[in-house]
């Protein structure tokens, strides 16, 4: 799950379940693959107006939103910060490219994202 927001585009919430393939390249560096498939709910974030009947335009309410698909490409590595720990946090560094569709149907069908993710994973301890 996750929210999405370009400053020209829109604003959107996103489902998604991946698929993610780890290989161990040495004991605390580890290389991945991922694929996603899910949905995506946008709002537009610009504003719309209408031509009014007598002269004039007004704004439209742009908060519906549209549903559209979610597809997921990322690849990338981790890093495990402690070296003896099972349940260490890991340091990730991914590329993700996200295709969101349909978009504008007349000339923007398909619309490709490309985003880098730095982040830390936490572990959750069992008892």
């Amino acid at each position: 799950m996750g929210v999405f927001y370009h400053r020209f585009v829109q604003t959107a919430l996103k489902v998604y379940p991946s698929i993610d393939y780890k290989f161990l390249a040495c004991e605390r560096f580890r290389i991945n693959i991922g694929l996603g498939l899910g949905y995506l709910h946008s709002f537009d974030g610009y504003e719309v107006f209408k031509l009014k009947e007598g002269s004039g335009y007004e704004t439209e309410k742009v908060w519906i939103g549209r549903p559209q698909f979610l597809g997921t490409l990322n690849w990338g590595c981790d890093f495990k910060l402690k070296k003896d720990a099972d349940n260490s946090p890991l340091l990730v560094f991914q590329l993700r490219t996200n295709v969101q569709g349909p978009f504008v149907n007349n000339y923007v069908p398909i619309l490709p994202v490309n985003s880098v993710l730095l982040g830390l994973t936490l572990p959750l301890k069992n008892k």
